[in-house]
């Protein structure tokens, strides 16, 4: 990707469709941000062949809140198996 120059960047998944959808290139988003785009074809999915990507993402809660066993065991799940995933 390195060799390709970087036209402009977006923070927010909204923004980058919208950008796309008006012509001005392509990009890299998780499937659950368009899955509702590939629905209605406003978005189309190219398929990439001999790609491993690799992404770094955030567990994050809110400062001091309090929380329940369920929460604390999807915390679990995610943390043990993030970290066995690497």
């Amino acid at each position: 990707i390195s060799r390709y120059s970087v036209a402009m960047r977006i923070s927010n998944f909204e923004g980058i469709k919208e950008a796309v959808r008006t012509g001005a290139g392509i990009c890299l988003l998780p499937l659950c941000a368009v899955k509702r785009e590939l629905l209605d074809q406003s978005l189309v999915k190219i398929q990439v062949q001999r790609v491993h990507l690799k992404a770094k993402i955030m567990l994050i809660e809110r400062h001091r809140s309090s929380t329940t066993p369920t929460i604390e065991a999807v915390k679990k799940f995610l943390i043990t198996g993030l970290t066995r995933a690497e």
